[in-house]
């Protein structure tokens, strides 16, 4: 299903040019201002979704730089291949700024298969910007969104990555909006390993986001798996919880939790710590993305 003029209209208010523009049982595609990512689960749908692609645009009075496609239909066990130009120059640079509400974001085609933000997590980034915010601590930070939201609502954030890439990146987009990455902290180090480091330093958090991949490689062997380290992750991070409240924002892409079993799942843990949780919000429905779709996610209210 194409999103319809209304959504477009509510997107361009809203300054938000980064959205799913089609979503169907064989993928969906992406907008990044003039860019678009097609993301597809069969390989013979390319010409025809490409095609549906330019008439929806034309319908649309948008104009269209270029076309990506990043596949999902590829066999087990092979490589990543990031995204592939379909249509284009080649010649215009693989970076790029585009904007959701109202804030910018460094868009990169050549940076592996996201383009830069989590499209699914936009009105969970609103919802942080909207809190009160002292210090807050950005685990798998990736491009550091959810930080420079906790930074623009007046909050210290803590950005945590293995990949010093990608938090240099996530300096690229605080600077792209007049914040000044020295005044945040930005550690290139396991989240495991820096949950350690923060205790022992006793840093405590007001807000706390863990949004884990399913599965990531570590540096000398030291994998995360979601289903293997997710309650130990938590149990860890429940120990930097400011004296008072701390709000807890939890996401994943595993298939196999839904938003329920999330919550559930925090509670076992926070019961064996003697601290209460309270339920603040689930996933929200989003204009251009099924709901069935979203990541299972919760906000949540820790209280010692």
């Amino acid at each position: 299903m194409w999103i319809n003029s209304t959504i477009l209209a509510s997107f361009q208010r809203s300054l938000t040019d980064i959205h799913r523009v089609y979503t169907s049982e064989w993928g969906w595609i992406e907008r990044y201002g003039e860019d678009y990512v097609v993301i597809l689960n069969e390989e013979q749908r390319k010409e025809e979704v490409v095609e549906s692609l330019f008439c929806w645009i034309r319908s649309h009075g948008l104009s269209c730089r270029r076309v990506f496609l990043k596949k999902r239909f590829k066999k087990a066990g092979s490589a990543s291949e990031g995204l592939l130009q379909l249509y284009g120059e080649q010649s215009f640079p693989l970076e790029t700024i585009c904007h959701e509400n109202g804030l910018s974001y460094s868009i990169r085609f050549h940076g592996g298969s996201s383009p830069g933000l989590f499209i699914d997590q936009r009105q969970n980034r609103i919802f942080l910007r909207k809190r009160k915010i002292g210090r807050l601590l950005n685990l798998f930070a990736f491009s550091c969104s959810f930080g420079l939201c906790a930074a623009v609502a007046g909050g210290q954030s803590w950005n945590v990555d293995l990949s010093a890439k990608f938090l240099e990146w996530g300096k690229e987009n605080y600077r792209l909006n007049g914040v000044a990455p020295t005044e945040h902290t930005f550690l290139a180090i396991d989240a495991r390993e820096s949950l350690k480091l923060l205790r022992k330093k006793h840093i405590g958090f007001d807000h706390i986001i863990i949004d884990p991949p399913t599965f990531s490689c570590g540096r000398h062997g030291k994998h995360f798996s979601f289903p293997r380290d997710f309650e130990l992750m938590l149990d860890q991070v429940l120990d930097l919880c400011s004296e008072e409240v701390t709000t807890l924002f939890l996401s994943t892409n595993y298939r196999k939790l839904q938003t329920k079993g999330l919550f559930l799942k925090a509670q076992k843990v926070a019961a064996k710590k003697n601290l209460q949780l309270s339920l603040l919000h689930g996933p929200f429905p989003l204009p251009d993305i099924p709901l069935s779709e979203l990541p299972a996610c919760c906000w949540i209210e820790v209280r010692r």
